[in-house]
């Protein structure tokens, strides 16, 4: 049987004002389809950063939607369409991470890939 070897490219590029100015640094990775990959982020306090802007597959993959799959401690995840957003409490400053899940088929067949984003917030 020929397994899936092929890699849905994730570009995670500024999707917000702040990341424009260059106060979020952002990134980048891979996910195979229905498996896990993980993400870095460093966010500057309290302020709004897009973790996910833009989306590239390759070999058969085509990418529909994400999910928040888990919530981070110290702020909030968010989606909106095909972008993921970070904003922490106001104040804090230290580690976090949250879990989000893209949707979308590879060669024709359901494919999921789940990212951990680990997110530094300084």
């Amino acid at each position: 049987m020929r397994s899936i070897l092929l890699a849905v490219a994730l570009l995670l590029i500024p999707a917000s004002a702040q990341a424009a100015d260059g106060q979020c640094r952002i990134g980048s990775m891979w996910v195979m389809p229905n498996s896990d990959g993980i993400a870095t982020l460093t966010a500057p306090s309290g302020k709004r950063c897009g973790v996910m802007g833009q989306l590239q597959t390759g070999g058969g993959s085509n990418f529909r939607g994400v999910t928040i799959k888990t919530q981070p401690a110290n702020g909030k995840a968010t989606s909106s369409g095909t972008r993921v957003f970070y904003q922490s409490k106001p104040g804090y400053r230290g580690s976090d991470s949250f879990i989000f899940v893209i949707q979308g088929e590879h060669r024709g067949q359901p494919a999921t890939g789940t990212v951990k984003v680990s997110i530094t917030v300084e």
